[in-house]
């Protein structure tokens, strides 16, 4: 593959600002469809990280006996269990972006199917975000503003398994998504052909919940307006360097996923200023 400046791109593609008239509205809605009763906190990972990102209103699917502890941890958000799918329905017409997959069992992966289906049917111009446990479960038919965010591993099964390197522009135009593939190196490619590659952060970043809080980056910027393909450029570039800043506070090993999201707003204002 070869790639696009990374410097290049985020200038082509800057993020929505907001003025001192804006309010939680025009920030836009986030529905996080996260976690389980065995991982409870990738729900509050991914949905903490669509706030600290900016996104203006916060609703949290998850595990029925999960909503009140994920209420009081994250008092921004509104609640709802997975078992009640008018609910989930009605949160998913509601948003601007939906991410989906965090933490999420067998028992429950069948949900990208709900929303997937909600969204083609009432809401397509909602941004969509499958992470996780939910990859395995894709339907037929995907939203037109889809993000995938496999790792190497899920990302060589979804092409059909046995693969020696994985093209995210392969996997982009196959699956008609923008496609961000975690590793040493992210690459990240839309069907249109445009592929970027980003090496920031570190090996410290390998650990667990750190790509809970990248899906939330993701839906939360997209909540905020941005196409899926800028959404996933600024993200992962961010995350990176949230994630070198803390391997030189911390240590290069040992810092944690939930420390990423004290430092991700000052990182993305730092990045997103005009130069």
């Amino acid at each position: 593959m070869s790639a696009s400046p990374l410097a290049d791109a985020l200038r082509d593609r800057p993020l929505p600002r907001h003025d001192g008239d804006t309010d939680k509205n025009s920030r836009g809605s986030i529905l996080v469809v996260a976690g389980s009763a065995r991982t409870p906190g990738a729900a509050l990972l991914a949905s903490t990280a669509a706030l600290r990102v900016g996104a203006g209103k916060l609703q949290v699917a998850s595990a029925p006996e999960q909503t009140t502890p994920i209420g009081i941890h994250v008092p921004e958000s509104l609640v709802m269990g997975f078992d009640d799918e008018a609910a989930v329905a009605r949160a998913v017409a509601g948003s601007d972006a939906v991410v989906v997959g965090p933490g999420l069992l067998d028992d429950d992966a069948d949900l990208v199917q709900l929303v997937c289906a909600a969204i083609v049917a009432d809401s397509p111009d909602t941004t969509v975000v499958i992470d996780a446990g939910a990859l395995g479960r894709l339907p037929d038919t995907l939203p037109a503003r889809t993000v995938l965010m496999p790792n190497e591993q899920e990302a060589a099964d979804l092409l059909g398994g046995g693969e020696d390197a994985v093209d995210a522009l392969d996997l982009a135009r196959r699956y008609q998504a923008v496609v961000t593939v975690r590793g040493a190196e992210t690459w990240t490619a839309d069907p249109d052909g445009t592929v970027v590659c980003d090496d920031a952060g570190n090996a410290g970043l390998a650990v667990s919940g750190s790509g809970d809080v990248l899906a939330g980056m993701v839906g939360g910027l997209a909540a905020r307006g941005a196409e899926p393909l800028t959404a996933v450029l600024w993200a992962v570039h961010a995350h990176g360097v949230a994630g070198d800043r803390l391997a030189q506070r911390v240590a290069p090993i040992g810092f944690l996923a939930r420390e990423l999201l004290d430092v991700i707003p000052g990182v993305l204002s730092e990045l997103s200023r005009p130069t």
